[in-house]
């Protein structure tokens, strides 16, 4: 079985937007959508959320993907979903 993590770059909110500035202007990956299999504690998927990729972390270990969530929502440029 495998779990996932959903993330977008926070550009595309304007509920983020509106309180966290993005620090990274460039998104050079706005409109991509990215599979990131085997994401561990997502740190990968972060920073392509970052850069303004939809990004969705696949992993075996639910772990993992506890670690990968709980990353996440410490960074204001990124929303879970």
């Amino acid at each position: 079985m495998s779990i996932c993590l959903a993330l977008r770059g926070g550009a595309d909110s304007k509920e983020v937007a509106s309180t966290a500035p993005m620090r990274h202007a460039a998104q050079p990956l706005a409109g991509m959508r990215i599979l990131d299999v085997g994401c561990g504690g997502g740190i990968l998927c972060e920073a392509l959320a970052r850069m303004g990729a939809d990004v969705r972390g696949v992993d075996a270990a639910p772990g993992n993907i506890a670690v990968a969530a709980a990353h996440a929502a410490l960074d204001p440029d990124v929303i879970e979903r």
